[in-house]
């Protein structure tokens, strides 16, 4: 389970730009634009386990043991792991003399150094938690989920009813499929 302590300040693309996209002029339907950007984001982010904004997450695991695999990426930096003692299942700091990071792999990954120990971890759900920085700054999101983004907002601006989302002939669908599937694989 992942769960965000701090989000994006910032939306992967602005206003304006999806505005421009949608070729809308004035600012009668800005709130619904927002909103479409927001939901696009969240679909793009759970779609290809892309943070499009940086935040600070925390990553929980049942084990103690590694390689630790972090769900989002791109990681950029990792705060702290965490561990449940066997005493009383209070979280105590896995020290980092012990573990060597890889912010470059996607997934990023935490290593047992060559003389790194475990600490005796209690039998809890939860065992471990990593606190880590992910995410593109506002200069660096891939243009590709830049245009996804915009592609999804496009469409829902524009169909505002139910439409099946298999619509073989709905381009803008199509190509946001095709943009999804590039990203899941993006090695940035």
């Amino acid at each position: 389970m992942v769960t965000t302590t701090t989000g994006p300040t910032q939306r992967p693309i602005t206003l304006q730009e999806a505005k421009t996209w949608c070729a809308v002029d004035s600012t009668d339907t800005d709130a619904l634009i927002e909103m479409l950007i927001d939901s696009a984001t969240e679909i793009a982010e759970e779609q290809t386990g892309l943070a499009l904004g940086s935040r600070t997450l925390v990553e929980y695991f049942d084990t103690l043991s590694t390689p630790f695999e972090l769900t989002v990426a791109p990681v950029t930096a990792i705060a702290s792991i965490h561990y449940r003692d066997s005493t009383d299942g209070t979280y105590q700091v896995w020290s980092a003399t012990n573990y060597d990071t890889d912010l470059i792999s996607m997934p990023a990954r935490i290593i047992l150094k060559p003389n790194g120990t475990f600490p005796t971890v209690g039998a809890y759900g939860n065992a471990s938690k990593v606190t880590y920085t992910a995410g593109y700054s506002a200069t660096n999101i891939p243009k590709r989920a830049k245009q996804l983004i915009l592609l999804m907002v496009a469409k829902g601006y524009d169909n505002r009813e139910d439409m099946e989302e298999n619509e073989s002939n709905n381009v803008r669908q199509r190509s946001a499929n095709i943009l999804i599937k590039q990203l899941q694989t993006v090695k940035i």
